[in-house]
Parts: structure tokens; sequence; C-alpha cells
């Protein structure tokens, strides 16, 4: 009896301890997974951020592009808010607005910079209230200078307003030009017929110092017939020119 007591006694520890085997197997394999899972997490974090590493660097390298790209148009050139206060602006506006750096413009409004208008160019407020992106223009006095302002509104998908771009071609000398050319034809003018527009081509050739000024007009519509030329100091008559080519 005291054998068969034994092995009552055996049996139900033998399972015991089975079942003891199989929960630490268990949670072996649980803990196997784990590590698994936490190495495959592992890797893709690694791979995220090599992929946000190179999408940062391809970042910097457009935003440097784009400064560059920026700063070497020769006309001074703004971008402002909707508050018409400067956001961004390339070395040709800081140039001509004569102020040390960036830092003393931006986030003031553009009128108080360069050019001191004293108020938003009517060009800036036509294009911020067009619907559409289009370009607005219009002659303004800055100094001695002149400029031609192009303003056109940038605005997201559903149309809302962005911001604005200026550029600031300067014009003065080929205003100058239109003003002397009207004051030398004015003087021309006292001169009659053939004689008023051979004054026109020659005193052109002198004061523009070229090689060769025609006035003519448009015969049978497809070519030039000289009124009046000067070419090398020279009168010539009797020139015609086609104009295809």
């Amino acid at each position: 009896m005291a054998e068969v007591d034994d092995m009552n006694g055996i049996a139900p520890e033998t399972s015991r301890l089975g079942a003891e085997i199989e929960r630490l197997k268990a949670e072996l394999a649980q803990a196997r997974e784990k590590e698994h899972d936490t190495e495959e997490s592992g890797r893709a974090m690694l791979f995220m951020l090599e992929d946000m590493e190179r999408s940062r660097g391809e970042i910097e390298i457009s935003k440097n592009v784009w400064e560059t790209t920026f700063d070497s148009i020769s006309d001074p050139l703004f971008i402002h808010d909707k508050e018409m206060m400067l956001v961004r602006a390339n070395s040709a506006y800081l140039t001509a607005s004569g102020e040390a750096g960036f830092k003393q413009i931006i986030g003031r409004p553009y009128y108080e910079v360069f050019p001191k208008t004293g108020a938003p160019l009517s060009c800036c407020l036509r294009a911020m209230e067009k619907a559409e992106e289009e370009e607005e223009e219009e002659e303004v006095a800055a100094g001695d200078a002149i400029y031609r302002s192009r303003a056109f509104s940038i605005k997201d998908k559903q149309g809302a307003y962005l911001c604005s771009v200026h550029t600031l071609e300067d014009i003065t000398e080929s205003k100058q030009t239109q003003a002397a050319f009207r004051a030398l034809v004015g003087d021309a003018a006292a001169n009659v017929g053939e004689a008023f527009f051979h004054e026109t081509v020659r005193s052109l050739s002198a004061w523009l110092g070229v090689e060769c000024v025609i006035v003519g007009e448009i015969v049978d519509g497809n070519r030039v017939q000289a009124l009046a030329m000067q070419l090398d100091d020279n009168a010539i008559e009797h020139y015609e020119y086609a104009l295809p080519g």
C-alpha cells in the first residue's frame, strides 16, 4: 500500500511539473516573439529615421536652391502677407531699401520700407481683390528712380489668400529716353515734310550713339520703305527691306 501511495503522490507532482514546463515554454515563446517584434520595430524606426534624414537633406537642398535663385534676381523682389507685412525679400530689395539687414525689414509694412509710398500700392490692392492670380502693375517713384511695380497674389486651392509677390523694375532710363525722344521729335517737328524725318534720324543717331536709325512706313503689308535713314553718320536714300525673317 505504501508503494501505491508513493506512486499516487508522484503522478500529481509530475503533472504539475509538466504544466509548469509548458507554461515556461509559452512564456519563452512569447518573450522571443516580443523580442522579434521589438527588433522589427527597431528596424522600421531606423528606416523611417533614415528616410526622414534623406527628406530633410532634400528639403534643405531645395531651400538653398530657391534662396539662391531668389537672391540672384537683379530686380528688387519682395513678398508680403495680407497685412502688407514683409515676409521675404531678395538682396536687390534690401540694397534698394538702404537698410542694414533683413532683420530690420521683415515684419514691417513694405510701403514703409521701399518704396516709401505711405500706403499700399494700388496695383497690390487690385491683385489681392481678384479671384484669379492675375498680375497688376503701375509706375511708382522712389527718390530719383522710377519703378514699374508688378504684383500678383498667391492663393490656395480653395481660393483663400496666402501672400502677394511684387517685382520692381527700374525703368528710370527708359522713361528718360522717352522724354528725350518726345522733346527731340518736338524740336524736329519744326521742320516739315522730308526734312522732319531726316532731322529725326540724324538727331537720334547722335543722341543714342547708334550706327543705324530708320524711320519707315509699311508698304504692301510685308515691306518697310525708309522715309529717312542714317547709317554711320551718313544719310541713306531709297532703302527698303522685307519684314519676313
